[in-house]
């Protein structure tokens, strides 16, 4: 994967998961912020980005959040580099699905 192709599909499930985003019908009728969070991991939980090990190390080498794992929990113990990736490559694609989402409300606030 290329960095292109990585952030072409972050940007897709910002898209997703944006205010008003089609996350709404799929998820629940009462969606509010704390529903998009529980959303947004279950989606990138299951996402072919996180679960393929060689998937996953192109997240972490791509992702300009690749340390959100070490930013939210601090350091881990590592017992081997593939599920570590896995790891690192979930909160990699949740802070940058976050930061995309955040990121586009705050510029159509400033218009």
């Amino acid at each position: 994967m290329t960095r292109a192709e990585y952030y072409s599909e972050i940007n897709s499930l910002a898209k997703y998961f944006a205010d008003n985003g089609d996350w709404t019908n799929d998820y629940s009728e009462h969606s509010d912020h704390d529903d998009r969070c529980g959303a947004i991991h279950e989606l990138v939980d299951g996402h072919q980005f996180v679960i393929y090990y060689s998937k996953a190390a192109d997240v972490v080498r791509h992702s300009e959040k690749s340390s959100a794992l070490l930013d939210e929990l601090g350091r881990q113990e590592v017992t081997d580099l593939d599920t570590f990736n896995t790891q690192l490559a979930f909160f990699a694609m949740v802070a940058d699905i976050n930061h995309e989402i955040y990121t586009d409300l705050f510029l159509k606030l400033q218009q």
